[in-house]
């Protein structure tokens, strides 16, 4: 190595020692941030949560905009938790504040089971509007599929409200009762009320409705009523 050379490498290297020994080692970078190091830093927005990299805030804690919390709802720089009535799909909800927890969802919104649907019909996870042959008792319905003044009338022991949601007219402990000749209704076979017919019913007198003769007390069927 030339002189100069020497000469100029041992002043740099002198003056780094000086200054090594006048100030000490240079200072450790700072650790790096992370969502573990129980302190708000970096993007955060609450401690270790919140911004762009961390997990999403609990309830009460630290947020700026929706997306910083689980719930999804940020309101006065603070995450709530989840509600039904806070225009946010969170929480159990299968829908905007319905479905789960919540209200049942209207048709058109998604669900997971039936219960979430006012139709209680969940139908590849969306609520269905209800029909009398969708196999579940829903809307008006009181019983599957019948009754309820829009669906077909149910048959005997299925369920009831009143005497119009059965085939045998008759509505007893809110189940449809089988067809006897002395409720109060013309139903079974019976030509009218209570009598009439092959099902084993006195038959009718004059002015009731027959089918045949036979539905008479005096064997006369005439245009539909008995002589």
């Amino acid at each position: 190595m030339p002189l100069r050379s020497a000469l100029a490498f041992c002043a740099a290297f002198a003056a780094t020692l000086l200054v090594t020994i006048a100030c000490g080692p240079p200072p450790a970078p700072p650790p790096a941030v992370s969502c573990t190091d129980r302190t708000k830093n970096g993007t955060e927005t609450g401690i270790d949560c919140g911004g762009a990299a961390c997990p999403k805030c609990n309830a009460n804690e630290h947020c700026l905009q929706a997306s910083d919390c689980k719930s999804g709802f940020c309101a006065n720089f603070t995450c709530k938790a989840p509600s039904c009535t806070d225009q946010v799909k969170n929480g159990q909800e299968t829908g905007v504040d319905c479905g789960g927890v919540c209200p049942q969802c209207a048709d058109g919104d998604t669900c997971n089971v039936d219960g979430d649907c006012l139709s209680n019909l969940c139908a590849s996870g969306v609520c269905t509007q209800a029909s009398c042959t969708d196999g579940v008792q829903n809307a008006a319905e009181t019983d599957k599929d019948c009754g309820g003044g829009t669906c077909p009338r149910c048959a005997d022991t299925l369920g009831c409200a009143v005497a119009s949601d059965c085939l045998s007219r008759s509505c007893t402990a809110g189940h449809c009762a089988r067809a006897t000749c002395s409720d109060g209704y013309k139903n079974g076979l019976e030509t009218d009320i209570d009598c009439g017919g092959d099902g084993g019913c006195s038959r009718c007198a004059p002015g009731r409705h027959c089918g045949s003769g036979a539905d008479c007390a005096a064997t006369l069927c005439d245009a539909g009523l008995c002589l």
